[in-house]
């Protein structure tokens, strides 16, 4: 075979893969046993006041992960808390358990070996000061770019459920909660 024929297909097969992986869906939340439990286990209904952030972007090898229809990763976060809520059948109207969070920052580690999703949070439950939360959520990485984007993307919803299972079972949270 000639070499240059042959440089020329491998070429064509790493554009073809670099490419691809700009095209991976953005996945949807479904939500997690654990945190169903949890939401369960609480003694009052938990009301989701607000989970502000404007960061709608976290890029994977030069690549960004953007949440569908053009949203925030906090709309996306408020979501999550939303399907907990509804899947423990514990709707809040007029709750005095209340918590706000504000994303602070959402940030992706591609690296060869492993990566990681980082959520840096301020959680507020009632009228208590703001907590200072950081959830990291490693999944493995890899030398091939469209590799660990197609990682970094499917580890996103359990990153988020990580986000809500730790502010479900923050001391604070536990707390207010057993003091209504």
């Amino acid at each position: 075979m000639n070499i240059r024929l042959l440089i020329s297909l491998i070429a064509a097969a790493t554009t073809v893969a670099v490419l691809s992986g700009c095209a991976a869906p953005f996945p949807v939340y479904s939500a997690a046993g654990k945190n169903v439990a949890a939401v369960r286990e609480l003694p009052r209904p938990l009301q989701v006041r607000a989970v502000s952030g404007s960061q709608s972007n976290a890029t994977c090898r030069l690549v960004p992960i953007i949440p569908d229809g053009g949203k925030t990763y906090a709309d996306y976060v408020r979501h999550a808390f939303d399907e907990e809520i509804t899947m423990a059948g514990r709707p809040a109207g007029g709750s005095p358990l209340e918590v706000s969070l504000k994303l602070i920052k959402v940030d992706v580690d591609c690296g060869i070996l492993e990566g990681a999703w980082v959520f840096d949070v301020e959680l507020t439950v009632g009228r208590q000061a703001p907590v200072a939360l950081r959830i990291q959520r490693p999944f493995d990485g890899n030398y091939i770019g469209t590799i660990v984007v197609d990682r970094a993307t499917k580890a996103f919803v359990p990153s988020v459920q990580d986000l809500v299972q730790a502010v479900l079972r923050h001391p604070a949270m536990q707390a207010a909660a057993r003091a209504i």
